[in-house]
């Protein structure tokens, strides 16, 4: 008999921007989140919030985001119905990237609509580059 056990999900509750211009300068500014974050799509605006507010004067060579102040907890679904289905659907966005390749599902605000696609970069861990993502 197999035992289901639940799944362990890692939360975060500071989100930090590294910006690296062409001249290789670098600085970084932090934001402490008021609930953890446990999804992409929340690290995301977070980081938004945290872009919108620089003044970007000159080419950007290298941006990096951080989650820090990590916590541990065991997987239970949420109890309201709207942060449940948001958990599954972010659930079954990583499974279908798991088994079919990165960006195989994304958020579509990274998709351009005067060319259908949009230039990705691919993350740390796969480094295969930027390459052209094209939306029929």
């Amino acid at each position: 008999m197999a035992i289901a056990y639940p799944a362990i999900v890692i939360s975060g509750r500071v989100v930090t921007l590294a910006l690296r211009y062409a001249d290789f300068t670098t600085f970084s500014r932090q934001q402490v989140q008021v609930d953890y974050l446990d999804s992409s799509e929340g690290i995301y605006r977070a980081s938004v919030q945290i872009l919108d507010r620089l003044a970007i004067d000159q080419p950007v060579r290298l941006l990096g985001i951080r989650l820090s102040s990590l916590r541990f907890k065991t997987g239970q679904l949420p109890l309201f119905p709207a942060e449940r289905r948001q958990y599954l659907l972010t659930e079954a966005r990583d499974s279908a990237n798991d088994r079919y390749g990165d960006f195989t599902v994304m958020f579509a605000s990274l998709l351009k609509q005067k060319d259908k696609g949009s230039h990705v970069i691919s993350p740390a861990w796969r480094p295969q580059g930027v390459r052209q993502v094209h939306v029929q």
